[in-house]
């Protein structure tokens, strides 16, 4: 999909959200091998390039849905961001729930948009690699399907390149976007994840942060 120059970064994610709601509706269904749940995880390359600003518009665009709940989860567990981005209220998150101090239904904070449910993180977690790829986060995935057995659930991951461990997690969930920033992520860096994405379900790319300098033909590069 390609860019609108004029547009910033968060004008551009919604309009991006709002292209993925349809299409992902349609094509969920073959990733999620015909299940009434799908889990989608968002990640990039490396830092910065607006995957968490596209995860909430999608989330947003998605809890939209008639009788249809949308998750969002923070799970880039060493830069959470989300909750801050959305200028939630987190007496607890999801720090408290991998620590045995606090329950799911402790850390989920519904949202002002009806159908929309967020699970943010206020703080870092230690030994986010181990945690990640971890049978209790496998149980918190399976503990949102069981409860919200029609939800759309949506991951915001750490960078692919940054940490091994995203490729790990990328296996408990239905299908992956990637967002790259441009004259910033290398199309190296981009092939590499693609080549990572190879035995998972990879929905595509979201070319992100364009500017009027950016032209179609590096657009179509990417």
């Amino acid at each position: 999909m390609l860019p609108d120059p004029s547009m910033d970064e968060f004008q551009w994610a919604a309009v991006v959200s709002q292209a993925m709601r349809f299409g992902f509706q349609g094509s969920y269904r073959d990733a999620a091998a015909g299940d009434a749940e799908a889990a989608l995880a968002i990640t990039s390359p490396d830092a910065e390039c607006g995957k968490t600003v596209t995860a909430i518009n999608l989330a947003l665009s998605m809890a939209q849905q008639p009788e249809r709940t949308a998750i969002l989860v923070d799970f880039d567990l060493r830069r959470p961001n989300v909750g801050k981005t959305m200028g939630l209220t987190m007496d607890r998150s999801l720090a408290d729930y991998f620590h045995g101090m606090a329950e799911l239904e402790d850390v989920i904070v519904n949202a002002e948009l009806p159908g929309l449910l967020v699970l943010p993180n206020h703080t870092a977690v230690q030994n986010a690699s181990e945690l990640l790829t971890s049978n209790m986060t496998s149980v918190l995935i399976a503990e949102l399907r069981s409860r919200y057995p029609d939800a759309f659930i949506i991951f915001d991951l750490p960078a692919v390149l940054d940490y091994d461990d995203v490729y790990a997690f990328l296996q408990k969930v239905d299908c992956v976007l990637m967002v790259a920033a441009a004259h910033k992520t290398k199309i190296p860096d981009i092939e590499e994840c693609e080549r990572r994405f190879n035995n998972c379900s990879y929905f595509g790319l979201v070319l992100n942060k364009v500017d009027e300098t950016f032209n179609k033909t590096q657009a179509y590069r990417y």
